[in-house]
């Protein structure tokens, strides 16, 4: 089940609406622009009685924050390692019905505002955008120590954590860093939170 910015679950909506896969370049990085995602209501939830009672009595929301649902693939992986990207200081995050548990600090991103008009005329857009950079860190049977060295900075991330069924070997220092380039976002499309996203598949 998964929705797009304007509340539409996947029954009816055509293939590859706001979808979209990329191969990452020959250093890791990719890069693309999307539109501004919004928080959204589980409808199939809100439905059964007496959850909307519940979340209420707990201080929740019906409302998911605003994310972007990725699916690493790899071939070091037995399955893609599938997550969503939040972002950070959005207000829903800390009333999320599912508690939190789905968007921890590490798949928190933060985003930069860019509203210089030389800015804003270079990147083609017309008004005011953002820009974000995620890193997803695999550690793969092919890293090297000639490879970016990540220490702790994205332990959340590797893979031997987030994806139990990988199977990449023994604890190292050593990862490769799959890093994003700076790339303008869209401005905004209407929705209650107004955060920029980006979408990726890769």
């Amino acid at each position: 089940m998964d929705i797009n910015y304007s509340g539409l679950y996947d029954d009816g909506v055509p293939t590859y609406n706001l979808r979209g896969h990329q191969f990452t370049d020959a250093d890791g990085r990719y890069a693309f622009t999307t539109i501004t995602p919004s928080a959204y209501a589980e409808p199939h939830l809100a439905a059964v009685d007496g959850v909307a009672e519940a979340c209420a009595a707990l201080g929740r929301s019906l409302y998911r924050p605003a994310h972007i649902h990725y699916e690493v693939h790899h071939l070091d992986l037995i399955t893609p390692w599938a997550g969503g990207i939040y972002f950070k200081g959005d207000p829903v995050i800390p009333v999320d019905f599912a508690g939190g548990k789905k968007a921890p600090l590490s798949l928190q991103a933060d985003t930069v505002l860019h509203e210089d008009p030389e800015d804003i005329a270079a990147a083609g857009f017309q008004g005011p955008y953002r820009t974000m950079e995620f890193d997803f860190v695999l550690k793969t049977r092919t890293s090297r120590p000639t490879l970016i060295r990540n220490h702790n900075r994205h332990q959340a991330l590797d893979l031997r954590y987030q994806h139990p069924s990988s199977v990449l070997g023994p604890p190292s220092p050593t990862r490769t860093v799959l890093r994003s380039r700076d790339q303008p976002l869209l401005p905004g499309c209407g929705g209650a939170v107004p955060w920029p996203a980006r979408s990726i598949a890769l």
